[in-house]
């Protein structure tokens, strides 16, 4: 009887740590795989990104399957899955198919033949002296107010970030890519809209290099009460860190703040205010280390 006894509990333990929901994500109107999709469990700060392929894994591990899967992609339609659908098998393949937004972007379009802006460059952002690094674990996207001190339009023309070689040994190593999304200001004073669906990937070398980002013709601008800039931690690989503690390459630069500009969130979730101290000025805030180029308009 205790053999019957263990041979079923293995069998059911073994099925149930086994059991993953796998398949592609897709854009309905048009069939096409979409890449680095967030897909995220609701109560839970777990999830995974579809690959480059649109192709996506996920473990349903002690899971709670009265819990729901989110999926969002920015430029799409958000999209949720009760797990308790899922539960009987020991897995499942589900293609999940987006239906892209269709809403007008409020951005300020300005024809550049008739307007005329200044001759030179201004540089915003949190360019200063002291920078440090930061590992930040994947679906982490922190984003970082860029305030507009002249209270006048602007186009944006560049943008730059900064990138350092890692080369710790003592915690496993993944290389990483990074999202970067312009979002409004919203009636609370934190990150609302967004500004462009357009979804720009950077993909660093592990090196100390300076990327820039050419916003010329991204018709791009700077509203007069400011905005916010968004930089998350994607994971370009099939396979996910098998522990918590890890490090991602290469790291982002950051530096300090006298104010609270950073808002942090998981996945596309709710956006949290963050307050993370810098480890060089006590009583400053850390910060991404961000140079914005903008041209006002005259």
């Amino acid at each position: 009887m205790k053999i019957l006894f263990f041979i079923f509990f293995s069998t059911f333990y073994f099925q149930v740590n086994s059991q993953k929901l796998e398949g592609y994500v897709i854009d309905i109107t048009n069939e096409n795989k979409l890449s680095f999709v967030n897909i995220a469990f609701k109560n839970l700060d777990k999830g995974t990104y579809s690959n480059q392929d649109g192709y996506y894994t996920i473990n349903l591990k002690e899971v709670d399957f009265g819990d729901s899967l989110i999926v969002s992609h920015i430029g799409y339609e958000t999209k949720s899955f009760k797990l308790s659908d899922f539960k009987k098998d020991k897995n499942n393949n589900l293609n999940i198919k987006l239906v892209p937004k269709n809403d007008f972007l409020n951005e300020v379009y300005i024809s550049d033949k008739k307007t005329k802006y200044n001759w030179f460059a201004d540089n915003l952002g949190t360019n200063k002296k002291t920078v440090f690094t930061s590992s930040v674990p994947f679906g982490y996207e922190v984003s970082v107010f860029i305030n507009n001190k002249k209270r006048k339009l602007a186009k944006l023309e560049e943008l730059k970030l900064k990138f350092k070689k890692q080369d710790e040994t003592l915690f496993d190593l993944y290389k990483t890519y990074y999202r970067i999304s312009f979002y409004k200001k919203d009636e609370n004073n934190f990150p609302g809209e967004l500004l462009s669906y357009e979804n720009i990937i950077i993909r660093p070398e592990n090196k100390n290099k300076t990327i820039k980002i050419n916003l010329k013709n991204k018709n791009l601008f700077l509203p007069k009460d400011g905005f916010f800039i968004g930089v998350e931690t994607i994971n370009p690989n099939d396979t996910s860190p098998k522990n918590s503690m890890y490090l991602t390459y290469p790291n982002l630069l950051y530096t300090h703040s006298e104010e609270k500009i950073t808002f942090k969130r998981y996945r596309g979730k709710k956006w949290n205010k963050d307050y993370m101290k810098s480890v060089f000025k006590k009583d400053y805030f850390k910060v991404p280390y961000i140079n914005l180029k903008v041209k006002y308009v005259k």
